[in-house]
């Protein structure tokens, strides 16, 4: 017996830092969209009552730090099912260490399926909070579509996803470290607020344009990496409506109302970068095969 599930990416509309919390969390304004790179997640049962995680990419990191085999340690913890063999295989698609909530979407995907793979009947808040533990972006990976996320990221509220637009999604060698990305911002200095309100009232009207225009991430000011300048500036060179950094990087995004243009940009940036994906914006997070 398996299940298969889907575990879109993100991507980061707008993300401000407000500060340091009094635990030493960061506490942030985010609009964060589900689009349709996805990871798949099969879950299968076995007979030798151990948990084992496989992927067909290397994580960089033992099984038992991965995020999915975290999630389904708290399944199993908060369940109380005990000597159950689960093999948890990831197809990896979504690129890592890019700010697009690879590692996190993966573990939603795995409280989900697990959730539905033994019938546990887990309350969509209840998985929501089980999410919180595992990470911060686990939460809206679970819910999906468009979300303001407020606090630590797990308030969220649903506001109306991007429609009719196309995404290019463009990953560098580089990688970002995010908690490397947050102690430079720690260090930052003259940092002038800025806030998601306009690019929310845009969503809710439907402006690709203004969303377009209004679409920001602190970390690019605060990382000032050459090549995501570059690649910015690139994507808004072959049409473009506006670019952004991902989370806390090095995945950069365009949002595009043609199609073509997109099919276009992504032919010319190919000669440099490898890793590039047309997408399109998602209403839902994680869902099930088929």
């Amino acid at each position: 017996m398996y299940i298969r599930v889907f575990a879109p990416a993100k991507i980061n509309l707008a993300l401000e830092i407000l500060g340091v919390l009094e635990n030493g969390y960061h506490e942030v304004d985010m609009v964060m969209q589900s689009i349709d790179l996805c990871d798949e997640i099969i879950i299968e049962d076995t007979s030798n009552n151990e948990l084992i995680v496989e992927c067909n990419k290397d994580l960089s990191c033992k099984p038992e730090n991965n995020l999915a085999y975290k999630a389904a340690k708290k399944f199993f913890d908060y369940t109380g099912l005990k000597d159950i063999g689960v093999k948890i295989n990831i197809l990896k698609n979504i690129p890592q260490r890019a700010g697009l909530a690879g590692g996190s979407t993966d573990a939603a995907a795995v409280l989900y399926a697990l959730n539905s793979f033994f019938e546990a009947k887990i309350s969509e808040h209840e998985l929501s909070e089980l999410g919180c533990k595992i990470g911060s972006d686990v939460p809206f990976c679970l819910k999906g579509g468009c979300l303001h996320a407020t606090g630590t990221g797990t308030n969220l509220y649903l506001i109306p996803s991007l429609k009719n637009c196309f995404l290019v999604v463009v990953k560098p060698k580089i990688s970002i470290c995010t908690k490397k990305a947050y102690t430079l911002y720690d260090s930052y200095k003259s940092l002038k607020l800025k806030s998601t309100e306009n690019i929310i009232k845009c969503l809710k009207s439907q402006n690709l344009h203004g969303v377009s225009k209004n679409i920001f991430n602190r970390f690019e000011e605060v990382l000032n990496n050459t090549e995501i300048l570059n690649i910015k500036k690139s994507l808004c060179s072959n049409g473009a409506l506006g670019a952004c950094m991902s989370g806390s990087g090095s995945a950069v995004f365009g949002i595009f109302e043609d199609k073509n243009k997109a099919i276009e940009c992504i032919k010319k940036l190919k000669k440099i970068y490898s890793q590039i994906f047309l997408c399109k914006p998602l209403d839902h997070g994680i869902y099930f095969s088929g």
